[in-house]
């Protein structure tokens, strides 16, 4: 099965960390790619640039989390930048956003999760501690 928007992917590699840029769908015939590429950032810092990623299904969202698993054993780490609105959306989903310290632009951010009551506190004490301006 062919994606209807392939998957490219761009990488600069710096001397502190490697910038991968993909667009396209990311989706189960095309993660296979990806993955590949994110197979040789396990031991480095490794910002993941995915603006312009069109569509993401379970298959992106279980790389990423992969990844993230081994690169964190192994010394590296995994960060998104430029979260496409249909990744964001399985990341908001699934509560998994926070992991990556995902950069979502402005107005873009993260948001108090399925269920929650419009006004909500969304401040309260996270899984590091206490939230902005709680104090202790």
């Amino acid at each position: 099965m062919a994606s209807s928007n392939p998957l490219t992917v761009d990488v600069v590699d710096a001397l502190d960390a490697v910038l991968i840029r993909a667009s396209g769908d990311l989706d189960l015939a095309t993660v296979p790619q990806l993955a590949d590429v994110l197979a040789r950032t396990e031991h480095r810092a490794c910002e993941l640039d995915l603006a312009q990623v069109t569509f993401a299904d379970s298959t992106a969202l279980n790389l990423l989390l992969a990844h993230y698993r081994r690169a964190a054993a192994k010394g590296g780490a995994l960060r998104l930048i430029g979260v496409s609105e249909p990744l964001r959306v399985i990341l908001d989903i699934t509560g998994t956003a926070h992991l990556f310290q995902p950069d979502l632009g402005p107005d873009l951010g993260p948001g108090p999760g399925p269920g929650a009551e419009p006004g909500a506190d969304t401040d309260g004490p996270g899984p590091d501690g206490p939230g902005p301006g709680s104090p202790g």
